[in-house]
């Protein structure tokens, strides 16, 4: 999806979901595609949410085709083939314009893909199931000026014409051809005798389980050759069921079966890595009531179901849309289906054979389109590079194949490509994997620009016991605002903690309240997060027990997730702190990952063997615990962490009460300096404001300067007063200088170490952050490989992307290798560096020219582009 279509899917999925006459919704696909000669229409009625339609005036504007009453339709001519914008606004009666959206026509030459041999698949549910559509198809793929076609399939039910088959079934969802498992005859888990019981694609295996196995199904259905595309129309029967007058409900459904699509559409690019993938738009109901009255005799309305059915189209837009490089196309459908002619007066979501045609004509409109596209072997070629596979192995010379997304070959790669890379004298690694970060604000830095170039193309968010409680919709709104990496996120339990006890932390949560919270954890899990994360020196987390939190890792463990934590205590008292870690990951049988592992303050330092010994020694006894690092010697957070958490419970009246009483401050300054006594430290030297909203004068100095300038004086005492001034006036960032390299370097050596930030998308110039957010993984390759060679370069990149990858369950990331995705980072470890600095800290790393997310350039010679291809990652 382009740049214009991404803002158009933003502008419609942000509209109120119940439209009505007063809150019309346009919208419009990327793309859609005809052929010279075939007519295609554009239907208004199926554009818009409207209950009355003939309220309004539609305005097509286009150098091509002639608007009606009902619907804009072309014909195009040999001179017309090509792209053409089409603009469509919406007037009403006054001559208001009430909405305006723009898609492309693309049209393709009659002869487009003549004397070729394709072979294709018709995947469908009942709309596919009558074969009309797959009968179009034949029929105009029999004319003159096309390819011969081989259409494969187990059904071939007596309404097919000779030569066609297809897999459409009544009823069927797109979950249903993953999972539909229940043959009618004994040893028969596929093809026309198990029918409607048993997806094509589902076997039995040696149990007599069903197994869905797609290349079994090429072997024995397709003569052992996949198809070179496939077309999926599904969609009609998911909405049924939900309440239009829920959109919330709408929305959760709608999240349901689009991770089932996801699903599908993901099993036949691992299994047909060459196969493009075409999605039909869920099409729209007949135009009248009359036909929903008599299929389903009021149970169903035809204007509860078009809301649910246009709010799929959108959500298929904004989820699938721009996925032209994995070979996955929409195909709009919904457009050239006429809502009144195209269906019988009987029937609400079943057309007649003229509507039916008009979807056969949409189909092939898109498929002459691809084969007028010029053949290539791969979409992108990396040539000549250093290839570091990620997986600690020694790096080898060789080439890199890239198709629809995925590695497809690699070493010795012959044959052409839409597009080569010389990465002679570079190094070609897995795009880095950054478990540690705080995103939640990526939505509004899409660009991600820091991360990609310390070569970052997955993150994990919602560390530290903080995240959106709402999965979907956090992940919504990435599909929504597109961006260019890949996020990954744990949800996190001090937003649950906050949300199921109500603003009220100083105890543990009751019976009920622990449901709501093991609730939220379970919704968060079953949406796509990857695990759940604690911060338990933050509040609300800080008040947890034990218990508590090991009967929410439970609720991780059922999903096989991973519990993140930032410990109670990283300084002297950290044995206690991983006592309780391993407690968790023993009790509640939870894949554990020790967040940024770290000895704080010099009266811990010196201990990082006895840290490692001790999680070696937990590791032994069957526990599966890792641990990530930064590599830095300073960390970053509030600067209300140098107060105790009884003085942070609550809102921020209750902390202005408190400090405004004199018995309650003096206590709290009190442990302030028994805080601070503890780590070994006499002031807050160690500790730099980063960012200070209500006085951004003070970014980058000590808090010892800060005091001198806003006090007058550096005592201990105007310190502390001092930090409860900036919490007083909303708080602040700090930097803290608190950890040993000598430590730092132990923990990195660990073979369990994985490399993260800490950090988050970052705005050149924005106040005076930690430089980890844009240098973390060049400081690793500069400073402790190439520099002090602390680690080779090969298990440097095993820590950056394996690893973690593997360990936060991300399938097909974190390796070169045939079949993985083509997340790819190219750089010259001699040139490698960061260069950002806790004095400077706003400056991008260098020696990464070329950054691949998908197998699309985010980072092109050096050079930001304008791609987003990333987006959410799902468990």
């Amino acid at each position: 999806m382009n740049r214009l279509s991404h803002l158009l899917a933003a502008a419609l999925l942000s509209l109120p979901f119940h439209a009505g006459a007063e809150s019309l919704q346009l919208t419009l696909p990327p793309a859609w595609h005809g052929v010279v000669g075939v007519p295609m229409s554009l239907y208004y009625d199926n554009v818009v949410l409207t209950e009355n339609p003939d309220a309004y005036e539609f305005v097509v504007d286009c150098a091509l085709g002639k608007a009606g009453e009902r619907a804009w339709t072309v014909t195009a001519t040999e001179a017309d083939i090509g792209q053409h914008l089409v603009e469509v606004t919406v007037k009403d009666k006054q001559g208001q314009v009430i909405e305006t959206a723009q898609t492309t026509l693309h049209i393709s030459p009659r002869p487009a893909g003549e004397g070729k041999e394709k072979r294709l698949l018709i995947v469908g549910d009942s709309l596919t199931n009558a074969s009309v559509y797959a009968n179009e198809l034949s029929r105009l793929f029999a004319e003159p000026g096309n390819p011969k076609v081989t259409f494969l399939g187990t059904r071939r039910p007596a309404s097919v014409k000779p030569g066609v088959a297809h897999e459409g079934y009544g009823g069927w969802k797109w979950v249903d051809f993953l999972t539909k498992f229940a043959p009618t005859v004994p040893q028969v888990a596929a093809g026309p005798v198990a029918k409607k019981t048993t997806s094509p694609f589902v076997f039995a295996n040696a149990e007599g389980k069903g197994t869905f196995d797609l290349p079994r199904y090429i072997r024995e259905h397709c003569d052992g050759q996949p198809p070179d595309a496939v077309t999926f129309l599904l969609g009609i029967n998911d909405c049924f069921g939900a309440n239009p007058e829920d959109p919330k409900a709408v929305d959760a459904k709608i999240d349901e079966v689009l991770n089932h699509a996801d699903r599908l559409l993901a099993e036949f690019r691992q299994a047909m890595p060459k196969a493009e993938l075409a999605v039909g738009l869920t099409p729209p109901p007949n135009a009248r009531e009359a036909g929903f009255v008599a299929s389903y005799k009021g149970k169903y309305h035809r204007w509860g179901w078009k809301r649910i059915q246009h709010r799929l189209v959108q959500r298929m837009i904004a989820r699938l849309g721009g996925k032209e490089h994995l070979g996955i196309h929409l195909v709009a459908t919904e457009l050239n289906l006429d809502p009144v002619r195209g269906y019988p007066e009987n029937n609400g979501v079943h057309p007649n054979a003229s509507g039916y045609a008009q979807i056969g004509t949409s189909f092939y409109g898109w498929m002459k389109a691809w084969l007028n596209e010029p053949e290539k072997d791969y979409d992108l070629i990396i040539r000549n590079a250093r290839i570091v596979d990620g997986t600690g192995d020694p790096a080898r010379t060789g080439s890199i194949g890239v198709l629809n997304g995925r590695i497809v070959r690699l070493g010795e790669v012959t044959g052409t490509a839409k597009a080569e890379v010389d990465a002679s004298g570079k190094v070609a690694a897995p795009g880095f994997v950054d478990v540690h970060t705080h995103s939640e604000n990526i939505a509004s830095l899409p660009a991600a620009e820091n991360f990609l170039r310390m070569g970052v193309t997955s993150i994990v968010t919602g560390n530290c016991g903080f995240s959106r409680t709402d999965v979907a919709g956090f992940f919504r709104e990435l599909e929504e605002t597109g961006v260019s990496l890949h996020v990954a996120t744990l949800i996190g339990h001090g937003a649950v903690r906050e949300q199921g006890m109500g603003g009220r932390f100083i105890r543990a949560p009751n019976a009920a309240q622990l449901e709501t919270m093991k609730g939220l954890v379970e919704q968060g899990m079953k949406d796509g997060a990857v695990g759940m994360s604690t911060g338990l020196i933050y509040v609300p987390g800080s008040f947890a027990k034990t218990d508590e939190i090991i009967a929410l890792a439970q609720v991780v463990a059922a999903h096989d997730g991973v519990y993140a934590s930032h410990m109670r205590y990283e300084t002297n008292r950290i044995f206690t702190a991983l006592h309780e870690l391993t407690e968790i990951a023993r009790k509640a049988g939870v894949r554990t990952e020790l967040s940024h592992i770290k000895l704080s303050g010099p009266s811990a330092w010196g201990r990082a063997r006895e840290v490692l010994e001790y999680l070696d020694k937990a590791r032994a006894e069957g526990l599966q615990i890792t641990h990530d690092q930064y590599a830095y010697t300073a960390s970053s957070t509030g600067l209300r962490q140098t107060m105790p958490d009884s003085a942070l419970e609550g809102t921020k009246e209750d902390f202005l009460a408190r400090i405004e009483d004199p018995e309650k401050k003096a206590k709290i300054i009190a442990s302030m300096k028994e805080i601070l006594a503890r780590s070994g430290r006499t002031d807050y030297s160690y500790a730099v404001v980063a960012r200070f909203r209500a006085d951004p004068s003070l970014n980058g100095l000590t808090i010892p300067q800060a005091a001198k300038r806003v006090r007058g004086a550096d005592t201990l005492e105007d310190q502390i007063e001092l930090l409860l001034d900036i919490e007083r006036r909303g708080g602040g960032s700090g930097v803290f200088h608190g950890m040993n390299e000598e430590d730092l370097a132990v923990f990195l050596k660990h073979p369990q170490t994985m490399v993260a930030s800490d950090g988050g998308p970052r705005r050149l110039g924005e106040d005076v952050p930690h430089p980890r957010s844009y240098g973390n993984n060049a400081r690793v390759l500069a400073r402790y490989v190439r520099e002090q060679k602390v680690l080779s370069l090969e298990e440097a990149v095993r820590r950056m992307a394996s690893l973690p990858a593997e360990t936060f369950g991300l399938k097909g990331r974190g390796e070169l290798k045939v079949g993985a995705w083509a997340d790819v980072v190219i750089f010259d470890p001699e040139r490698v560096q960061d260069v950002s600095s806790f004095e400077d800290p706003h400056h991008y790393s260098e020696g990464f020219s070329d950054v691949l997310v998908d197998g699309v350039p985010v980072i092109r010679d050096g050079k930001l582009t304008e791609a987003r291809p990333g987006g959410p990652l799902r468990k």
